[in-house]
C-alpha cells in the first residue's frame, strides 16, 4: 500500500486533509510507515525479522505476539491489550496482521473507542502541528515528548500533507529527514525475494503508479532491480525528483 493510498484512505474515513498527514507523520517515525515493522531491538532478541515475525504471527507458529511487548506494525503497537486487539482485529477481517489497510482501519477503531477527543481533533483539523501535539499527547505517548520531537513529527506530517494535498504554503521537512524517508521506505523491503513470491509488493507498487514507463507492465518474473528504486520513489512520494523507469539502462537515460 502506498503513502498516498493510506493518506486517501484516511480522508476517506473521515479525517481531514490535515489530520490524515499528521496521523501519518507519527506512523512515519514509529515505523517508516511500514506496517510489518517489528521495533528493531526485538529483532535479535526474538529471532525475527519483520517478514518471518508477520508470517509465525499470521500461522499461528509464534503465540507471543500479545505478551512480548515489542512495538509492531505502523504505530508501533506494544501494549498487550492493545496488541490483542489489533490481532482480533486482523483475524476478524481475514487479513495479515501486518496489512496497512487493516492496521489504519485497526487505529481508526481504536480512536473511535477509546480516544474519542484525538478522532475528532483529526477530524476537524486544520493545523498539523496543532493535531500531531495531539496524537503525540494523547495516542502515541511515546517516552520523549520534547519540543523536538514534536517538530520532527509535525514535519513528516507537513511533507507527507504537501505531496498529498497540494494546498500547502512553507513548511516542509529537513534534507536530512527527506534522505532518511526514502531510507526507511527501501529498508523495509530488505529480505523480499523471488523465491517466496514476497517480491510481489513491490512490483505491485510500480504497476499501480500511472503512468508506466514506456507502457510496459511490469511481470513477477522479471528482473526488479530498477523497479525496486523506482517503488521506493512512489512510495515515498517522490516522483517528482526521481523518475520511474522498470529498466536500468532506460533509467540511466
Amino acid at each position: 500500500m502506498t503513502e498516498k493510498q493510506m493518506f486517501d484512505l484516511l480522508v476517506t474515513e473521515g479525517l481531514s486533509e490535515h489530520g490524515a498527514a499528521a496521523l501519518l507523520g507519527h506512523f512515519q517515525a514509529e515505523s517508516g510507515l511500514n506496517p510489518r515493522n517489528l521495533q528493531n531491538i526485538y529483532e535479535k532478541k526474538l529471532g525475527f525479522t519483520d517478514d518471518t515475525y508477520t508470517v509465525a504471527v499470521d500461522s499461528g507458529s509464534y503465540a507471543g505476539f500479545v505478551r512480548d511487548c515489542a512495538g509492531y506494525g505502523l504505530a508501533q503497537w506494544t501494549h498487550r491489550a492493545r496488541k490483542k486487539g489489533l490481532l482480533e482485529f486482523a483475524q476478524a477481517a481475514g487479513k495479515s496482521v501486518g496489512d496497512a489497510a487493516m492496521q489504519l482501519k485497526f487505529a481508526l477503531y481504536e480512536l473511535k473507542a477509546h480516544y474519542k477527543g484525538v478522532l475528532m481533533a483529526l477530524k476537524t483539523a486544520t493545523d498539523i502541528r496543532a493535531a500531531s501535539d495531539i496524537v503525540l499527547t494523547q495516542y502515541e505517548r511515546p517516552a520523549d515528548q520534547s519540543e523536538a520531537v514534536k517538530q520532527n513529527r509535525a514535519g513528516y506530517g507537513r511533507e507527507i500533507y504537501r505531496h498529498y494535498s497540494g494546498k500547502m504554503a512553507g513548511g516542509g521537512i529537513t534534507e536530512a529527514q527527506a534522505r532518511q524517508k526514502l531510507v526507511s521506505v527501501a529498508t523495509q523491503w530488505c529480505g523480499r525475494k523471488e523465491s517466496d513470491g514476497s517480491h510481489r509488493e513491490i512490483i505491485d507498487i510500480y504497476n499501480g503508479h500511472a503512468p508506466l514507463a514506456r507502457g510496459y507492465k511490469v511481470k513477477y518474473t522479471d528482473a526488479w532491480c530498477a523497479t525496486f528504486g523506482s517503488a521506493a520513489a512512489i512510495a515515498a512520494g517522490y516522483t517528482d525528483i526521481i523518475p520511474t523507469e522498470c529498466g536500468c539502462g532506460q533509467m540511466i537515460e
